[in-house]
């Protein structure tokens, strides 16, 4: 390894652990004046970690792209290096989009351009022969979708989100699940972290099978999330049935997977509220969210407040809108409706 590299790692390296501007700056500098050296003093999982650290101190969008140009004339071949350098340009397009403040269908125009190389990459990455070793970058996608598509995930909007959701979902389904244990239940919180060392201990010991490269299960929560979030694009889009039907998946992945709702309470009250949202388009299945909304007090509290709203109070309040990966849904109160502007407070701290 030559000395000018080496020393760019640790530049790079100490501008990722420690926050250090000064040496992303410094790395930059040597990078873009030796361009020439590109892809042989400088080969290209360097180029591509300039970018993934400009991202995420999130302050450098020129050195993003100075980097992606660098990787574009190397002409990546269909490995780990061009699938992440696609997800770097999807993510450096999105935030152009934000720095624009686009409106319209300007910006979604913008997002879904980015969506593109996002989608290109799990293609990329679920290829026959790297479907087993590449599993970790699938879902990395589906954790980069969800960052890009959030502005497109309102009413009105989400309509043009259908079918690159479905996509990854397709894609997440071929990642094997990851069971979710019973959760800790202890008496003081040294046996707690006891517990949770051991667990983690078993975790790190488990070994993928031979030839099946690194694993990269994942937990039935997220494929939840995401089945929820196709739920309401295709609501949006005006293909109720097959909402529902996503729906019906998700409430079916949920009992099947009763630790899940044991490990994080909120869901299933998240799940019952898109379930009543969908009730108030197809009243006879209203009768089956009252049933399972008396399974406990918070349940039916949540029910109590979406059927009241669901009933007439205000037809577009509490659409859920998704926040990030693994929390709650909050609920977006349509404030240009004097009705929902008379909820008391209390109602929508239920549901958020």
């Amino acid at each position: 390894m030559a000395s000018t590299e080496c020393y760019v790692r640790r530049l790079l390296a100490a501008a990722k652990d420690d926050t250090n501007y000064h040496a992303l700056d410094e790395a930059f500098n040597i990078i873009n004046g030796n361009v020439d050296r590109a892809g042989w003093e400088f080969p290209p999982d360097v180029l591509l970690q300039l970018g993934e650290v400009s991202n995420a101190l999130e302050t450098r969008p020129n050195y993003e792209l100075r980097a992606l140009e660098l990787l574009e004339r190397l002409k990546l071949e269909d490995n780990q290096l061009r699938a992440r350098a696609l997800l770097l340009r999807c993510l450096y397009e999105s935030k152009v989009t934000n720095q624009l403040n686009l409106k319209g269908d300007r910006r979604v125009d913008r997002i879904k351009f980015a969506l593109g190389f996002l989608l290109e990459a799990i293609k990329l990455a679920l290829q026959a022969d790297k479907k087993e070793r590449y599993g970790f970058l699938v879902y990395n996608a589906s954790l980069v979708f969800w960052e890009v598509s959030r502005p497109l995930m309102r009413p009105g909007w989400r309509q043009h989100l259908v079918e690159p959701v479905q996509q990854v979902i397709a894609a997440v389904n071929q990642l094997p699940p990851k069971p979710i244990p019973e959760p800790i239940v202890a008496n003081s919180s040294a046996a707690r972290a006891e517990l949770e060392r051991q667990r983690k201990e078993a975790e790190d010991k488990a070994e993928a099978p031979p030839g099946k490269g690194v694993p990269c299960p994942v937990d039935v929560v997220w494929k939840i999330e995401l089945l929820l979030q196709l739920a309401f694009c295709l609501e949006d889009a005006g293909k109720v049935p097959d909402g529902q039907k996503a729906l019906d998946e998700a409430v079916t992945a949920l009992k099947n997977n009763p630790n899940a709702g044991k490990t994080f309470p909120w869901l299933p009250q998240t799940v019952l509220s898109a379930r009543c949202h969908f009730a108030k388009l197809n009243s006879g299945s209203m009768n089956a969210v009252r049933t399972d909304a008396n399974a406990s007090n918070a349940t039916r509290a949540t029910a109590t407040v979406s059927g009241r709203v669901n009933d007439g109070v205000c037809p577009t309040a509490f659409i859920p809108v998704f926040e990030e990966p693994h929390r709650n849904l909050a609920c977006l109160p349509c404030f240009d409706c004097p009705t929902s502007a008379a909820l008391d407070n209390s109602i929508f701290s239920v549901l958020s």
